[in-house]
């Protein structure tokens, strides 16, 4: 599966976080939001009205895909190497 992050917007503030964009899926381009509350990553994607939760297996197969957690890894590895990464906690 190839995966790319093309466009990405967002802000951090301890560890709290929430990071929006489009990823490329095997050149099938969708957009994504991560959120992280209290350090607790969610990672969906979205379609108009819809969200897909990449750790929920009926989410994934309404939108036919096998594994979520390859794409929820680079997500959020990318997002953490590109100036996102979580404050410490207090």
């Amino acid at each position: 599966m190839k995966i790319e992050i093309l466009e990405w917007d967002g802000w951090v503030d301890g560890r709290q976080r929430e990071v929006v964009g489009v990823v490329s899926i095997d050149r099938d381009e969708c957009e994504f939001e991560l959120e992280t509350d209290d350090g607790m990553t969610s990672i969906y994607l979205t379609d108009g009205d819809n969200r897909y939760n990449l750790e929920d297996d009926d989410d994934l197969e309404e939108i036919g895909i096998e594994d979520g957690y390859e794409i929820y890894d680079e997500i959020l590895t990318f997002v953490c190497e590109n100036g996102f990464e979580l404050g410490e906690e207090d």
